[in-house]
């Protein structure tokens, strides 16, 4: 069985994770799944060398925001480590603020120069989608969290 690794940031993270547990780990049939929050203030890097031992292939996920720089620590340890990564970054929504997303292209840019594998997650085009002016947040969101785990199974298979 396949070990895959999720590394899940910050609050963005912490979401998937909820979603993930509660919605779509029983369609994670002959995959066993590592799920990791992690949080600056509280990081460990020997904890987490012990978390990857046996993963065939590490997820980084994360949005935007206070947690967002630890990534750069991870692509750091992951690439020493030679664990083939894939990260996956949650870009903001167009309304946020505009400080959150010049910190976005920021990071997107820094990564791109450490790592091969990225995959940006645009939140406008993934509600887009869903035109019903009825759906509530947390439904748009739930939506984006699934989209996440859709293609992390793209790249397992």
């Amino acid at each position: 069985m396949k070990k895959i690794t999720i590394l899940a940031l910050g609050g963005a993270g912490a979401n998937f994770l909820n979603s993930f547990e509660k919605e779509f780990k029983k369609d994670s049939l002959g995959i066993a799944f590592n799920l990791l929050h992690l949080e600056e203030k509280s990081f460990n890097k020997s904890n987490l060398e012990k978390s990857l031992k046996g993963s065939s292939k590490v997820f980084v996920l994360f949005g935007i925001g206070s947690n967002s720089k630890l990534s750069m620590v991870l692509s750091d340890i992951l690439n020493k480590e030679a664990y083939l990564s894939n990260y996956i970054i949650i870009k903001p929504f167009a309304f946020e603020d505009d400080e959150k997303l010049k910190l976005f292209e920021d990071i997107n840019e820094k990564l791109n120069n450490m790592v091969k594998n990225i995959q940006i997650i645009d939140c406008d085009e993934i509600s887009s989608n869903n035109l019903d002016e009825n759906i509530s947040i947390s439904k748009i969101f739930l939506n984006i969290d699934k989209y996440i785990f859709e293609q992390i199974l793209e790249k397992t298979s």
